[in-house]
């Protein structure tokens, strides 16, 4: 669960309290319910990356300073409390998997994955400033200003920060990355260790940590983020204002399901329901004809949902039946912290799936006329495959041209380095410059289709990440890509929509093609190749090299189906 009661009664929230699901505070917390109920989730190979990637950040800082560094991981919490107080008291310069002392007054709990020192405040007692480890981007390319860091050498320094040029906070993560920061920081003022440098937290992300590693600094009391409030309209908070808010409702919402009062929330589906344990519960809860639990492509958001519920739209008929200019609708854009061109055509799209949903339809065309497929004399359908680490073992190219089609798969099976990573693309690349270049010789056309960007994004990554005089070029690689390579998912938007959503699964199905294997994903394979490599059987490495084979082979093969059946489409609209 996401708290703990301790001996005084008071709820303690964790630092992901305020960037959960609320209802979830609810769940936790309501005497009716028990931890029996929910539901075992199987930890994703994201999760399990996440988990991977801060136990090398770990090894490194513990490398890098030495007995500067003090690593708590690996206890208790309670014992991580105790050990933590004590290494505070004394200034240890940086702590690693402390547990900050329990603050029953402000209902949290928290451990964050580092505490650095930045020396001794002005009364003498050591201050200290939070941050977390995150296997994902925590910067972005920007053409003016600079990022606050420390390289991770420096970071027993009492905080000495250098300035990264042309580099500032993404903003993809960054909301929920700043809200457990700022819980931290609350933390750290209960237990008397704030920093006299004030609200200040730290990002290691998966960009941050290079050859030359370094940590990212930002401001929690930057107004950083756009908000609705009915009182004030639209206006910038910042993350610790954001995150008060957002913790304060969530305790409510606890304290008055521990008290069995009406609930403060109602159950909606949304997408981290998926990852929930208490998910069978609310879908209990709010039936088989709330709308939120079917629309899961293109969801609407907790503010949308309940702006449409005040409105008597509760059902998937009654969203099926609205129309953009229902006169109940008049004030409903104004509720939404999004704006209102945004908002019509997110709500436009749920609706449109309410009636695909209500009618049986997979997938409904959004124009009329023909569709511009370009077709070629030299045609190749590409698809890659690549593992946890983000590199590209398996190439599959489906060729059609005057003799028919032909499937070639290039696959590398033990774990790859940069070395054996470019040679394998090397191998793939020449075998579509050598289609290419012997097209035009014989003054042939010649084109690449793929499904959505990974083939041209994930190539171009590899090639940035990999200095190889075999290799192409980044310039070359987007003059190719510009002239011959056609992104069917693009395509595919511009027509369709889709009940599920437009991925290559969903639509595969209507061009009447189907996967040989049971439970054909991306997300399956990745533990597919690491049985492939691994497995201590010969005979199921062999049977799962075999049948990541046969789904790339399936994958180019679908691709076929899908721009042959748009061009059926095409010619029965002229």
């Amino acid at each position: 669960m996401s708290s703990a009661l301790p001996t005084d009664g008071s709820i303690l929230l964790t630092s992901r309290a305020a960037i959960r699901c609320a209802r979830r505070a609810h769940n936790d917390h309501d005497p009716a319910l028990d931890s029996s109920q929910w539901v075992d989730i199987e930890p994703s190979h994201w999760a399990q990356q996440g988990i991977e990637f801060e136990a090398a950040v770990r090894a490194h800082l513990r490398d890098a300073l030495g007995n500067r560094v003090v690593d708590l991981s690996d206890l208790t919490h309670s014992e991580s409390t105790a050990r933590t107080i004590s290494a505070m008291g004394v200034g240890i310069p940086v702590i690693i998997g402390g547990a900050l002392p329990d603050d029953p007054a402000g209902g949290r709990r928290g451990r964050p994955d580092l505490l650095v020192s930045t020396g001794p405040r002005p009364d003498g007692i050591p201050g200290y400033l939070p941050a977390d480890i995150k296997s994902h981007v925590v910067t972005k390319a920007a053409a003016l200003g600079s990022a606050q860091a420390t390289h991770l050498h420096r970071l027993s320094d009492a905080h000495s920060p250098t300035a990264v040029a042309r580099r500032g906070a993404a903003t993809g993560y960054r909301f929920n990355d700043l809200m457990q920061l700022a819980h931290y920081w609350r933390m750290l003022e209960a237990a008397g260790h704030a920093s006299h440098l004030g609200p200040l937290a730290g990002l290691i992300g998966s960009d941050t940590f290079t050859d030359e590693p370094w940590l990212l600094w930002q401001r929690l009391d930057d107004p950083v983020f756009t908000t609705f409030s009915r009182s004030r309209g639209s206006t910038k908070r910042s993350a610790l204002e954001r995150y008060d808010h957002e913790f304060e409702f969530r305790l409510s919402i606890a304290e008055a399901a521990r008290a069995e009062s009406e609930a403060l929330v109602r159950p909606i589906i949304v997408e981290e329901c998926d990852s929930c344990p208490w998910h069978e519960v609310c879908l209990e809860q709010v039936g088989e004809l709330e709308p939120s639990r079917h629309i899961t492509s293109g969801r609407l958001g907790v503010r949308e949902w309940n702006a449409l519920h005040v409105r008597g739209v509760r059902t998937l008929p009654e969203l099926a039946s609205l129309t953009l200019d229902d006169l109940r609708l008049a004030n409903y854009w104004n509720e939404l912290d999004i704006s209102a061109a945004k908002a019509r055509q997110r709500l436009g799209d749920a609706i449109t799936r309410a009636q695909m949903l209500m009618n049986g339809e997979r997938l409904r065309r959004l124009t009329s006329g023909p569709i511009d497929v370009p077709r070629a004399d030299v045609e190749v359908d590409f698809d890659i495959e690549w593992d946890t680490d983000g590199r590209i073992y398996l190439w599959g190219l489906l060729v059609t041209n005057h003799d028919g089609t032909r499937v070639a798969s290039l696959a590398e099976w033990v774990a790859l380095d940069d070395m054996s990573e470019a040679a394998l693309a090397t191998t793939a690349l020449r075998q579509l410059t050598t289609l290419r270049d012997d097209a035009a010789a014989t003054g042939q056309s010649f084109a690449v289709y793929h499904y959505s960007h990974p083939e041209v994004t994930m190539v171009r990554a590899l090639l940035t990440r990999v200095a190889s005089s075999s290799l192409p070029s980044l310039a070359e690689w987007d003059a190719v890509t510009a002239v011959h390579f056609v992104d069917l998912w693009r395509i595919m938007k511009e027509h369709f929509i889709g009940v599920k959503g437009l991925g290559l699964k969903q639509v595969a199905p209507w061009a009447g093609f189907g996967w040989q294997d049971d439970d054909p994903s991306g997300e399956a394979s990745m533990q597919w190749v690491e049985h492939a490599r691994h497995a201590d059987d010969p005979a199921e490495r062999d049977a799962s090299r075999e049948r990541l084979l046969q789904y790339n082979t399936d994958d180019v093969r679908a691709t076929l189906a899908v721009r042959r059946r748009m061009a059926q489409e095409s010619q029965a609209n002229e």
